[in-house]
């Protein structure tokens, strides 16, 4: 055989191996280490904020645990006043892109959970705090703060891995910043359940928010990201269902920043004037679908003017209608990770 011959017999080999190799599904494994990496700007100071509705950011970063493969994992930080981390003195801080392992979360989320772990939960807590760390000679608005890592699969039992590693932000800002529920609006043929207030897709803008105070969903469950109202839907103006646009129609938006802005929307679909009529979807009264951010409206038909409590999780991506006025409170389902409505008669 020559040598042409012989090399490509070798590439052949080579290729045929490579194929296999490329053929075998992934193996899980349970990772044994699992890294966060110390701040660049530990030392500097970190400022909080008592606005909600501010989106500032701080970074962490960490390396993926060997899970055998390149898995999407889940990646978050607890946070505690102390190195320990002992049971009950530590809180969870949620990555605001939690498939990334450069975690981003708000200084917002920060500051509340500071408060969490100082027991502050009032003006008077907070007030007591300050008194007590003045005399002891002590600063109550820096603290030095500990984290550390947490990583798991979706749907995989026994992937969460906490951190070996304990890093810290050495000057943070401590202020006064106790968790109020969020909400959302809701724009569309709907009106208050007393009929003072009507939206029929009101600008959703800065200009118009003292009309919008009128058409919230308001969290049952501060932090939960799910929310909940209740409204009145028009009636149609035909006597049957002959075209979606004689629907009710609605959809959600997050912040009040006109028309345009497509990440401040959910929706039914993510294409402006898409009306999806839901209104032979519903089940017992209870309508239950997905939710994207987009300029799709759902809609439905009506003979009368009819009263329907609306629920939206920006935690899961999906939307419930119920007929009726409904006190809406959650509970976690099965993976007790996701909130769930609770349907309770008024």
């Amino acid at each position: 055989m020559n040598k042409l011959a012989y090399i490509l017999a070798g590439v052949a080999v080579c290729a045929a191996f490579t194929s296999c190799e490329d053929d075998k599904e992934p193996v899980y494994k349970a990772p044994t280490t699992f890294t966060i990496n110390e701040p660049a700007l530990n030392n500097q100071y970190l400022a909080t904020t008592d606005n909600m509705e501010d989106k500032s950011t701080f970074v962490i970063t960490a390396s993926q645990p060997d899970y055998g493969y390149s898995a999407i994992c889940n990646y978050n930080v607890q946070v505690s006043l102390k190195p320990e981390f002992t049971e009950g003195e530590f809180v969870n801080l949620e990555n605001q892109d939690v498939h990334n392992a450069k975690m981003s979360f708000r200084t917002y989320d920060l500051a509340t959970s500071l408060c969490a772990l100082l027991g502050v939960d009032s003006p008077e807590a907070w007030d007591a705090y300050v008194a007590a760390q003045e005399a002891a000679g002590q600063d109550p608005y820096m603290t030095k703060v500990y984290f550390r890592g947490i990583c798991d699969i979706d749907g995989v039992a026994g992937s969460e891995i906490v951190s070996n590693n304990v890093v810290s932000y050495n000057k943070v800002q401590v202020q006064y910043a106790v968790p109020t529920a969020a909400w959302v609006y809701i724009a569309g043929h709907v009106s208050t359940l007393d009929g003072s207030a009507e939206n029929n897709f009101l600008a959703p803008s800065a200009a118009n928010a003292a009309d919008y105070e009128n058409f919230k969903l308001i969290e049952p469950v501060i932090g939960s990201k799910v929310f909940a109202g209740s409204f009145m839907l028009r009636a149609g103006n035909g006597d049957v269902q002959s075209s979606v646009d004689d629907c009710s129609q609605w959809r959600f938006f997050l912040e009040l920043l006109g028309w345009d802005e497509l990440s401040a929307q959910v929706g039914s679909d993510p294409a402006n004037f898409f009306v999806l009529d839901i209104t032979n979807d519903f089940v017992d009264g209870t309508f239950q679908g997905p939710a994207v951010n987009g300029q799709g409206n759902w809609g439905v038909w009506n003979a009368e003017a009819t009263p329907m409590t609306m629920v939206l999780s920006t935690q899961s991506m999906q939307t419930w209608a119920k007929y009726g006025v409904w006190d809406v409170t959650l509970e976690l389902g099965a993976d007790g990770k996701t909130w769930q409505p609770v349907w309770n008669a008024e």
